[in-house]
């Protein structure tokens, strides 16, 4: 075995005393220094586009944005009414549609509005086709216009499908959009037209009590998730802060040791912000999380440094001795554990979604940054006070003796009844299944959320997968056998399960076939001939009077055209099911045809399946990464190597018992494995040097256990409880990935300080029976750092 090199206590005790000698140009500097960097946190921006979620090589990515650009999809608003009282088959309920539909121009950035009350149906006449209002003058109803609607209905009730709910008390009004694609531009686009749709909301039930408005879409579901992000981090991170402030000072009694902390943080926050702003990094939705775990972080590190502290000086020693000694003691371990933790986020890069990306790089940052803020700003700061600790840290550090004392004496029962019951709750990871859904990163108390919910319930859902099948040639959907084989493919998807609808241009000739020839749509209600079919869509297209009506449908060469499977709201698994056995199908019944598929649901379907497998060489990266890290840091391969175990055992038990008690996880949950190897390597780190110390003095595995726990036991403790409710504060997050996170984050940091405690030490008692320890060095206990 290599022990403990005895230069590494003589050159930290150097480091130590330059750091508290030079504190007050340290200081000054620093603070200078750390302010000038966070002038880059105005350039800051925010992107809440859900497409920053996904690689640009991102397979289903691609689709998607392939299947855009053919079909020229823009983005949508959905306008969701429910009258008071009947049904919108009656005139006074019509007239208050129509309202809404013509005050909807005024949105900004609105390209064309559908509704009841300025639909067009087909009709035919003298062999010519032509598109008529459905209700000539919706400002005044007359019971015909009425009877017109209810015959459209019977007879095609699809064609009203999408604007009209089935019991014809819900209508929707559709907006097509054009915001602007810079973020920038757009979020202040958004912006405007959600204080549009709340003043209009606003108007209406003041007009007309009792009617209720929902809105759904894309910029909607952008805009719900800025507010969200916006006020966690307006509520939710102060309170973090003054929870963690609160359990610090009632554990240390110490208002220094709070102030220095507090210093701490807003230092590290506003430089690593900076930072980010000036490498141009945006926020986003995922990313928004780094400040809070920036912050539990550069507490942990002052928390570490100021207990050592205040313990010393309950010795008995200056504020001087007192800090270079806890600087002594904890210089190597906090680096070891910032590395170790920057180098678990940095793994993070290995994920296929660059809003990770950005989340993982600018929390690596502000670990480091937190490191040199404690190491550098935080002694020359508390310093400045002639401070007057309390005895209590005392009496914790004798109450850590007396569990140290528990665990040397029980370690047989602590050691095989981990043994025994861990591996059990482990294997049940296998039984974990990825469920991502877009919308269900909200909760259900949101505005954007119960808008979804009154969607889901009164018509067809926010989930649809797009087919595009292209047939290689000019006009060649207009070919009877591809025409067939669509409808039936519509048919055919809308019996299964979970399939609401499936739409595509077969509904126009359907529709058109049904009107210039009824009589031969009762035998074939499809054309059968190709010339037929063309001479429908001139004429369709004739009727529309714009040639670009048809670009949603059909590529520019009507060789392609999209069909859309609209879902309700399932289990991602089911959603993959059911766009794998239609992509089946359509191949197997078109074989000459491209067909390919994409949708912002089958991305995030796929995407924690993506993430899961791209994590395994990130995660395997992060564990060798941190335990070369700390075999260098203690000087010793076989304990840096049985060091892994209390590290990936706590991730891998959370995991286990989360999948006993929920069964599945979101896509966050690929990356949190990585990132808490990154953090419980902080117990473990401090455990492992401060016991490897007491062995070179040539205490016994027992006594250096004892000494151990008394003292680092209260610095680590302090620190877990104080992690543990920081993120405990995101429970109360809007933002469902929050929630997984901190209760996974948090789980595993409280599962990794019981290992450190109740496993390590055990481990230890029997790793040394085995092989014994070989002392190489010893010096008296105040140089040991």
């Amino acid at each position: 075995m290599t022990a403990v090199s005895t230069k590494s206590p003589e050159s930290t005790k150097s480091l130590a005393r330059f750091l508290v000698d030079a504190r007050k140009p340290l200081l000054i500097m620093g603070v200078l220094l750390f302010l000038i960097t966070g002038f880059g946190v105005s350039k800051l921006g925010f992107n809440g586009d859900f497409q920053k979620m996904f690689a640009k090589n991102n397979l289903d990515f691609q689709h998607f944005v392939s299947i855009q650009e053919t079909y020229e999809s823009g983005e949508k608003l959905v306008l969701l009414l429910a009258p008071f009282e009947g049904d919108f088959l009656e005139p006074k309920n019509v007239a208050m549609l129509h309202s809404v539909t013509e005050k909807l121009w005024e949105l900004p950035y609105s390209l064309q509005i559908k509704s009841l009350t300025n639909y067009h149906q087909l009709r035919s006449t003298d062999d010519t086709l032509t598109l008529s209002p459905l209700l000539p003058d919706a400002e005044h109803i007359e019971p015909g216009h009425i009877d017109n609607i209810t015959d459209l209905l019977q007879r095609t009730p699809s064609a009203l499908g999408s604007l009209l709910s089935a019991d014809r008390k819900v209508a929707t009004i559709m907006v097509d959009l054009a915001l602007p694609v810079d973020a920038i531009d757009r979020l202040p686009a958004i912006q405007a037209q959600e204080v549009f749709i709340e003043e209009l909301s606003t108007g209406l039930e003041r007009r007309f009590p009792g009617t209720i408005i929902h809105h759904v879409g894309g910029p909607a579901l952008e805009w719900a998730l800025l507010e969200v992000v916006s006020q966690d981090a307006l509520f939710l991170l102060p309170i973090c802060i003054l929870l963690c402030l609160g359990i610090l000072g009632f554990m240390l009694r110490s208002v220094i040791a709070v102030a220095g902390t507090i210093l701490t943080i807003i230092l590290s926050l506003i430089a690593t912000m900076g930072i980010a702003g000036w490498m141009g990094y945006e926020l986003s939705p995922l990313s928004l999380s780094a400040p809070t775990l920036v912050m539990l972080l550069a507490m942990a590190d002052s928390i570490h440094l100021l207990t050592q502290y205040i313990l010393e000086r309950n010795l008995g020693y200056s504020k001087h001795d007192a800090m270079k000694r806890s600087l002594s003691a904890n210089l190597k371990p906090i680096l070891l554990t910032s590395v170790a933790t920057a180098v678990g986020f940095l793994t993070i890069n290995f994920s296929d979604s660059p809003g990770f990306h950005d989340f993982a790089n600018i929390t690596a940052i502000g670990v480091l940054v937190a490191f040199l803020v404690t190491m550098l700003i935080t002694p020359g700061f508390v310093l400045l006070f002639n401070s007057v600790e309390q005895p209590e840290t005392l009496q914790a550090k004798i109450g850590m003796g007396r569990l140290g004392d528990f665990v040397v004496r029980r370690y047989k029962w602590l050691f095989w009844s981990t043994v025994v019951v861990v591996p059990f709750i482990i294997f049940q990871i296998q039984t974990l299944e990825v469920n991502d859904d877009i919308t269900g990163y909200l909760s259900d108390d949101l505005p954007f959320k119960q808008s979804v919910n009154f969607s889901n319930q009164h018509f067809v859902g926010f989930h649809h997968i797009a087919f595009s099948v292209d047939t290689g040639e000019p006009q060649g959907i207009n070919a009877p056998s591809v025409l067939a084989r669509i409808d039936e493919f519509q048919q055919w998807v809308e019996l299964k399960g979970g399939v609401n609808r499936a739409q595509s241009y077969v509904d126009v000739v359907k529709q058109v076939h049904q009107v210039m020839a009824p009589e031969k749509a009762q035998i074939d209600p499809l054309p059968t001939k190709k010339n037929l079919a063309s001479q429908y869509l001139l004429l369709y297209e004739l009727a529309l009077q714009d040639s670009n009506g048809l670009n949603s449908m059909l590529s520019f060469d009507r060789s392609a055209l999209r069909i859309v499977v609209t879902l309700s709201a399932l289990p991602s698994k089911d959603i993959l099911a059911i766009h794998d056995e239609s992509l089946s199908w359509l191949k197997s019944r078109l074989p000459n045809a491209n067909i390919t598929s994409g949708s912002r649901s089958m991305m995030f379907a796929r995407i924690g399946n993506v993430i899961f497998s791209s994590m395994i060489v990130g995660t395997l990266t992060a564990l060798a990464c941190i335990s070369a890290l700390i075999v260098m840091g203690i000087g010793s391969i076989r304990y840096g190597l049985i060091s892994i175990l209390p590290n990936i055992i706590p991730p891998a038990l959370v995991f286990g018992v989360w999948a006993i008690l929920v069964g599945d996880v979101n896509q966050t949950a690929a990356i949190i494995f990585s990132v808490s190897l990154g953090l419980v390597v902080d117990d473990t780190i401090h455990f492992l040097c401060k016991y490897l110390e007491s062995r070179e003095l040539g205490y016994s595995a027992e006594t250096s256990i004892v000494m151990t726990f008394q003292s680092v036991g209260v610095a680590l403790f302090t620190t877990s409880v104080a992690l543990c409710l920081g993120l405990m504060t995101l429970l109360f997050s809007s933002f469902i990935p929050n929630v997984t996170t901190a209760i996974m984050l948090a789980s595993i940091i409280a599962t990794a300080l019981t290992f450190d405690f109740f496993f390590l030490p055990p481990l230890l008692i029997y790793f040394e029976k085995f092989f014994p320890f070989q002392q190489r060095n010893a010096y008296p206990l105040e140089e040991v750092c």
